[in-house]
């Protein structure tokens, strides 16, 4: 639903470009990063649906080794989209003879973060879901900073699946003593100031960029707000312009979890390319 007006930095210019529509699967794809057709995942996305259809493969299990070998192999001589700088890094690492986690290389944008929703999703409920996300995430990303927003997305979609409201799961799961979280908890305070200002605005306010820890601050705006409904708060994420994908990708997990596959508006759905193969991989993966 993003990806046709990702990475546009100016949100003048997403919101003349909207005018009075709303602004998913907007077409023509204006995205001045990369040219990918209406209905394809961003590179984010595509990213995950592999690590998805890994996990489906593997009948759940994951092992990094393995994984990092097969993300070469794919990433290297069969994927044909755009590759993020994590990625990039990565090839180059296993070229020169790194074994995960030392192929991951120290970058701490927002890659690990558009995961949680797999992963919460698939070790929800068990007690390796924190060593599966460091597993997973320094496998393109070997850094704290990606990790702990990484963490902290992956158990707030646990927590919200397990029953909790996302306001609930954001301010406990941040209370928790995780490597990381006390520099979370303090963004989150300033957020907490900031729930009556316009999402825009507090995105221009907080950094719109996919550096840490933007998208997972800006994601939680939208999540104290009990009101945004998944196509209301995917909508005003959009419109903030800059790496909404990533911060859509966790906002939805998160959502996702609260609202299940019933709360994502049909139309979205039947313009999603691939959609029924990947909820048909996610069901399966999150009843293991």
């Amino acid at each position: 639903a993003c990806m046709p007006l990702h990475w546009i930095y100016d949100v003048n210019k997403v919101s003349t470009l909207v005018g009075n529509n709303n602004p998913e699967f907007f077409d023509p794809p204006s995205c001045p990063y990369y040219s990918y057709e209406i209905g394809r995942n961003s590179p984010y996305g595509e990213g995950v649906v592999y690590l998805l259809s890994y996990l489906t493969s593997n009948n759940g299990s994951f092992d990094p080794s393995k994984f990092s070998l097969d993300s070469l192999q794919y990433y290297d001589t069969q994927y044909t989209g755009r590759k993020n700088q994590s990625i990039i890094k990565f090839i180059k690492n296993m070229k020169d003879g790194k074994s995960w986690p030392s192929c991951g290389s120290d970058d701490s944008q927002s890659d690990g973060l558009t995961k949680c929703g797999v992963i919460g999703g698939r070790f929800h409920s068990t007690p390796d879901l924190v060593t599966k996300v460091n597993e997973i995430v320094r496998i393109t990303q070997n850094s704290l900073k990606a990790t702990s927003i990484a963490v902290a997305g992956s158990l707030i979609v646990e927590s919200v699946i397990m029953g909790k409201t996302p306001t609930e799961a954001i301010r406990e799961v941040l209370s928790r003593n995780e490597e990381g979280f006390v520099e979370l908890k303090q963004y989150l305070d300033n957020i907490e100031n900031m729930l009556t200002e316009p999402h825009t605005k507090v995105v221009s306010t907080v950094g719109s960029s996919c550096s840490y820890p933007f998208s997972f601050v800006n994601g939680c705006h939208i999540l104290l707000d009990e009101q945004n409904d998944f196509a209301t708060g995917i909508r005003k994420t959009i419109l903030a312009g800059g790496d909404n994908a990533s911060r859509a990708m966790f906002i939805g997990a998160v959502l996702g979890a609260k609202y299940g596959v019933a709360g994502i508006p049909s139309e979205w759905c039947q313009k999603t390319n691939n959609f029924q193969s990947i909820l048909e991989q996610a069901t399966k993966i999150t009843s293991l």
